[in-house]
């Protein structure tokens, strides 16, 4: 899989490989056992998925980065400041 540029989307590099969405993993209940692949994060969410979606795993630089991200998209004029 690679990105597109200018295009927002990904494709396929795998030469019609099938791609894995989600991943099934035992737990207490159905939903809490699909964990989504980045693959599926990106057709779930969008590209921009991990801005919204940071998540607790990610290093210091990652969660600082998608705040500013978040901050600007809220206020465009922010980033200006």
């Amino acid at each position: 899989m690679r990105c597109v540029p200018g295009k927002g989307n990904y494709e396929s590099i795998s030469d019609g490989a099938p791609l894995v969405r989600l991943v099934r993993l035992p737990a207490d209940d159905f939903d809490s056992g699909l964990v989504p692949s980045l693959y599926g994060k990106v057709l779930r969410w969008g590209p921009g998925w991990w801005i919204r979606h940071p998540g607790a795993n990610g290093s210091a630089e990652t969660l600082a980065i998608a705040a500013q991200l978040r901050a600007v998209e809220a206020d465009p004029g922010s980033g200006l400041r």
